[in-house]
């Protein structure tokens, strides 16, 4: 009897087993994150760690025209060019627009938010501010002369677990007031993302 074919055989059997086992398994592996993707796809709010909020009221002349999940995260790459968005983004922000000059509000989980004006902003003003209800804020103002005098104010501030940034754009130069701004994040309610569109964007092809 030749031993060594003998001995072959299990050895050619265990190749075979440990290939279909590993087949077996990506083709699991693919399966669910594609069946968790769906899920996400179906549920947006179950991308968001963080509490959402929608405000119950704006600056004079602003007011909500549409609210937006933007994920942003890489790509998870099959064979012959398949791929699906990571279910594991790097950023994930609720985008909410004003619908004047570009203003819109940004929500986010907080990254530790530190009520600090940076220290390179030469065509800025930047201040601590507190609403009537105490909550704290970062003001800063971009005023530009070209091409037109236009000028932007960012308020930024953390509410529970979210940094909420508000950005108000004008092209005469009128600032939001003081009293606008204190009631417009005191006013800030938690709110679901029921029906809100989703935005994925990733890099490459």
């Amino acid at each position: 009897m030749d031993k060594t074919n003998f001995k072959s055989k299990p050895n050619r059997l265990t190749r075979k087993k440990v290939t279909f086992y590993s087949l077996l398994l990506l083709g699991v592996v693919f399966l669910c994150v594609v069946v968790w993707q769906s899920f996400l796809y179906i549920n947006p709010q179950a991308r968001v760690d963080s509490t959402v909020y929608e405000p119950k009221k704006l600056p004079t002349g602003l007011s909500i025209k549409g609210t937006s999940l933007d994920i942003w995260s890489g790509r998870l790459w099959f064979a012959i060019g398949v791929g699906v968005d990571s279910p594991f983004p790097y950023a994930v922000n609720i985008r909410q627009d004003l619908g004047k000059h570009g203003s819109f509000i940004n929500q986010e989980k907080d990254k530790g938010f530190g009520y600090t004006c940076s220290a390179n902003q030469a065509l800025s003003t930047c201040q601590a501010q507190s609403t009537k209800n105490g909550q704290q804020y970062i003001l800063t103002i971009n005023t530009y002369s070209q091409p037109s005098t236009q000028t932007e104010e960012y308020a930024d501030f953390v509410k529970n677990n979210t940094h909420i940034t508000i950005r108000v754009n004008t092209d005469s130069g009128h600032l939001v007031s003081a009293a606008d701004w204190s009631d417009t994040i005191d006013s800030f309610a938690p709110t679901t993302l029921a029906g809100v569109g989703v935005n994925y964007y990733h890099p490459g092809p």
